[in-house]
């Protein structure tokens, strides 16, 4: 098995929980029928939509940078920064210590990568230890 789909197994399986953490929250969750959005689904609470991308790493380190179809440079996606009205939350997975964090987006728009232990000072929508 490739590096990338086992990448892609845990980028789904991370969404699949972020999914059930929501539901658990009390939110409905919406999930788009096309996948060219920039977020890969949407929240509700309250009368509010949220749009969700979900992150997940098997390092102390996660990328908030997403793959641009529209810059290639030799056949190779270009990482860019999201834009400030793509997504709303974040939901980090960091596989290694099964933790799970929620964070508003504007928190860290601009950076390219966060560290566990920096996630863990900002201010958190809701954070959880991933059941076994």
């Amino acid at each position: 098995m490739s590096y990338t789909s086992d990448r892609t197994k845990r980028g789904i399986a991370s969404e699949s929980l972020s999914h059930y953490y929501f539901l658990k929250k009390g939110y409905s969750v919406l999930a788009p029928i096309s996948h060219d959005n920039p977020f890969d689904f949407v929240v509700l609470k309250n009368g509010e939509f949220k749009k969700v991308q979900v992150k997940s790493t098997i390092s102390e380190r996660v990328s908030i940078r997403k793959s641009s179809k529209k810059h290639y440079s030799e056949d190779k996606a270009v990482s860019v920064r999201y834009k400030e009205d793509e997504i709303d939350l974040l939901c980090l997975h960091f596989i290694s210590t099964g933790n799970f964090y929620v964070l508003e987006f504007n928190q860290v728009k601009g950076m390219y990568m966060l560290r566990e232990s920096t996630i863990k000072k900002l201010d958190l929508l809701f954070s959880c230890k991933v059941d076994e």
